[in-house]
């Protein structure tokens, strides 16, 4: 079953990749641009599609050099978050795995994070964080509004 997950998850990547518009460096403009390791990496996050209110979202992230914006190859542990902090309260757990192609081979640097359900309408922080195999951890966010049925604030 995780398998099949993994593999829908992979074949909606695929066909939402291949209508974006690119922009710099042959890559999409991200819902998410987020940087750690003072500059030197960045992480792309963008839902595979619109998030919608009780229904699995998948976010892919993508670990991008901080200067060229290439993919690049990460050991770190990633731990995706959701929080709203209107009504103080989050959802989880959510599951961060490495995208794999249709030879079930890792893709450089994509990860697709899943099992994310946003409960409720309103404002929700994503939290992403990092950690290194020195235990050193960093966390980012960023906000977005889900819209839907249930509390609006």
């Amino acid at each position: 079953m995780k398998k099949l997950a993994t593999l829908i998850s992979i074949c909606i990547l695929s066909i939402l990749s291949s209508t974006f518009v690119f922009a710099h460096d042959d890559h999409p403009t991200p819902a998410a641009h987020l940087t750690y390791k003072k500059g030197s990496l960045h992480i792309h996050a963008d839902f595979l599609k619109t998030p919608i209110t009780g229904e699995e979202a998948f976010l892919k992230l993508e670990a991008r050099d901080g200067k060229t914006h290439k993919l690049i190859d990460i050991q770190d542990d990633i731990d995706v978050d959701l929080w709203m902090p209107d009504m103080n309260h989050g959802s989880s757990p959510t599951l961060v795995e490495r995208a794999i192609d249709n030879q079930g081979n890792p893709i450089t640097g994509t990860f697709i994070a899943k099992s994310l359900y946003f409960v409720m309408a309103g404002t929700w922080d994503v939290k992403v964080t990092l950690k290194d195999s020195s235990n050193v951890s960093e966390t980012k966010k960023f906000s977005l509004k889900i819209s839907g049925s249930g509390h609006d604030h």
